[in-house]
């Protein structure tokens, strides 16, 4: 898996996430042209608040299939 990550200063957030590095790389051109206020990049790791947030939706769908 594949994540762009904004960088604004010190704040730094995972934005998107794709399965293959070449849809990463098409994308993370397009996040530039639209923003050009930050900093753009790919990464193999997501920031921690994506991944606790994407547990907690995988839980909750989950638990609302019981």
């Amino acid at each position: 898996m594949k994540y762009i990550q904004r960088k604004d200063g010190k704040m730094l957030e995972t934005v998107d996430e794709f399965e293959t590095f070449k849809e990463a790389k098409t994308m993370v051109k397009e996040y530039r042209l639209s923003d050009s206020s930050a900093e753009y990049y790919i990464s193999s790791r997501a920031c921690k608040n994506w991944r606790e947030s994407n547990n907690k939706i995988v839980v909750y769908k989950l638990d609302s299939l019981v």
